[in-house]
């Protein structure tokens, strides 16, 4: 789905993340888990906020936020291992300011951003 809307995705192109939120439910007596986290991602001078829906997280470490959490991000699938509930691995290659382990991912959004003013730009 990524595709559909970014012409050549590649996870280069995830620059920070602008949120970062985690939930707990309990669904018939189940108890799950959701990681919702929007992405600035850029491509060919043009920015996009993707919202990545990782279920069921495990293992999460995450360090380093300061007013801006830049990220180089990866997954894994790691189908292969046959680990029971866990399909991806995902983090930042870079300082590994984020790591873990999740069910599955859904993408929830791709949306356009506004163009970016500069300040000699006007109003009109």
């Amino acid at each position: 789905m990524l595709n559909e809307h970014l012409k050549d995705f590649h996870f280069e192109g995830f620059q920070s993340i602008t949120n970062f939120e985690l939930k707990f439910t309990i669904d018939f007596g189940e108890p799950h888990s959701l990681l919702a986290i929007n992405f600035l991602y850029e491509e060919e001078e043009r920015e996009f906020d993707v919202l990545l829906h990782f279920l069921n997280p495990q293992s999460l470490d995450l360090s380093g936020i300061g007013r801006r959490f830049d990220i180089s991000i990866y997954m894994m699938d790691l189908t292969e291992f046959g680990w029971e509930d866990t399909r991806f691995e995902v983090g930042d290659y870079e300082d590994n300011s984020l790591h873990f382990y999740c069910a599955a991912v859904e993408l929830a959004s791709v949306s356009v951003r506004p163009e970016r003013r500069t300040s000699y730009q006007s109003n009109t």
